[in-house]
């Protein structure tokens, strides 16, 4: 499980996220739902719920004070975004300049590179079957298509070999605690960049 002042990043990232595409601040944290957030978290104590109704002013305002931020480092705030370094074979959660966790990845081969450039995130799926078989437990869809195919951050299902050894067809993939961890931290619509 991720921690508190974590969960208040995510929510803190979507928030700014939505301004940043819709120029105003949702109604209530609903609206963040489906584009942004998978889930509201279950943890009302983070966002002040009052008879299941959310004065969004009020749990912003809260959600600031949590994350010990007072009005002069209020502009300093950063959204979560990922790094990810196809030749160092890393993925990096930033927070503005700043690395807050880095993880080993295999990204493409020869035949099949990891394209390059900055996308969004678009979806975050749980697997089963099948597909849970090919690509482990979590999907972290990228919105960028070429060839005909979707790419995406993925586990590695091959466990007696390193991560960062294995190539795919241009998918990152992740050891299966890291991008757990990875699926829990970041909001939907979270800017990546793949260099």
């Amino acid at each position: 499980m991720i921690n508190k002042s974590a969960m208040l990043n995510k929510i803190r990232t979507a928030l700014l996220l939505y301004l940043e595409d819709n120029h105003q601040l949702p109604q209530n944290l609903n609206e963040l739902l489906g584009e942004y957030l998978i889930e509201v978290p279950v943890d009302r104590d983070i966002l002040s719920y009052t008879n299941s109704r959310i004065n969004l002013l009020k749990d912003i305002t809260k959600i600031l004070k949590e994350s010990n931020l007072n009005q002069n480092k209020l502009s300093a705030f950063k959204p979560y975004s990922l790094l990810v370094d196809s030749l160092a074979k890393r993925i990096y959660l930033m927070q503005g300049e700043n690395i807050v966790k880095g993880y080993p990845i295999g990204v493409g081969g020869v035949e099949s590179p990891t394209p390059k450039g900055e996308f969004r995130i678009k979806n975050k799926l749980k697997l089963s079957g099948k597909e849970q078989k090919v690509y482990g437990d979590y999907w972290i869809g990228i919105d960028l298509w070429t060839k005909g195919g979707g790419y995406g951050i993925h586990g590695s299902t091959d466990q007696e070999v390193p991560v960062s050894k294995q190539n795919s067809r241009g998918c990152i993939r992740m050891r299966a605690a890291d991008l757990q961890e990875l699926y829990q931290l970041i909001p939907l619509r979270t800017k990546i960049i793949i260099k």
